[in-house]
């Protein structure tokens, strides 16, 4: 005759320790003990000061496992000025804020408020920002059906306009794009500087930086010049005007 087995108990004192101490956790991070109180907002500029003060006020009160974190982070980033949003909290009742921008360095010609930035996206902003260089685009670039299929080298663009900084002769020259991709620059009284496409653009600063070193007056006295084949440059002198 086969043995009854024995039952075994279960040892229920390690099981409602961990259910007890679940229910405390989750009770804490549930609780207004740990709600947000004290809320810091950083990089924040001061024309988005009211904005970002609004939506940081929704933070406060909220317990630590019911704050939106994603959902604030996108409402924070909507403006297109604004490159990304990072909250933080803890279950100390802080929680930070943190705001980069975009860093302008071109403003489009005949289309106030929107910039180009670092990166090469062009983006609006509700703030006049003074002292960037202007940008001359082809209109057929931002036009929704033609940018999928006529992109411009933007990131490149944005490189030259940073660099062309540092040449004192062309610190307000406007950068010119054509539906071609074409580059040139353009300056009141001096000549305009033609640099072709996109490729060998280095180079081509280069070499332009090595001719206004050595004649900084250069393109006071041309009408153009062209630096299409960087190894090759060529001047269009000023036609002289009789008295």
């Amino acid at each position: 005759m086969a043995r009854k087995s024995k039952r075994k108990s279960i040892n229920w004192k390690p099981v409602l320790g961990t259910a007890l101490c679940l229910n405390v956790v989750f009770g804490l991070l549930f609780s207004p003990l740990t709600s947000v109180r004290n809320i810091r907002v950083v990089g924040v500029q001061p024309h988005d000061l009211e904005r970002l003060d609004g939506i940081s006020q929704r933070l406060r009160g909220v317990p630590f496992m019911l704050v939106p974190t994603t959902k604030l982070e996108g409402m924070a980033m909507a403006p297109r000025d604004v490159y990304n949003a990072d909250l933080s909290h803890n279950l100390f009742g802080s929680a930070v804020l943190r705001l980069q921008y975009r860093q302008p360095v071109a403003e489009l010609a005949d289309a106030p408020h929107i910039y180009l930035d670092n990166q090469g996206v062009l983006y609006g902003s509700s703030e006049t920002i003074s002292g960037v260089r202007q940008l001359s685009l082809d209109p057929e670039y931002l036009q929704p059906t033609v940018a999928l299929t006529m992109p411009w080298p933007s990131t490149l663009v944005s490189d030259l306009c940073v660099k062309l900084n540092s040449f004192d002769q062309l610190k307000d020259a406007i950068v010119h794009v054509d539906k071609t991709g074409r580059l040139w620059l353009s300056e009141a009284n001096v000549g305009k500087v033609d640099l072709g496409g996109s490729e060998q653009l280095d180079e081509k600063l280069r070499k332009l930086k090595r001719l206004l070193d050595e004649d900084p007056q250069l393109l006071s006295r041309v009408q153009s010049l062209s630096l299409i084949d960087p190894t090759h440059p060529a001047l269009d002198s000023r036609k002289s005007t009789s008295q």
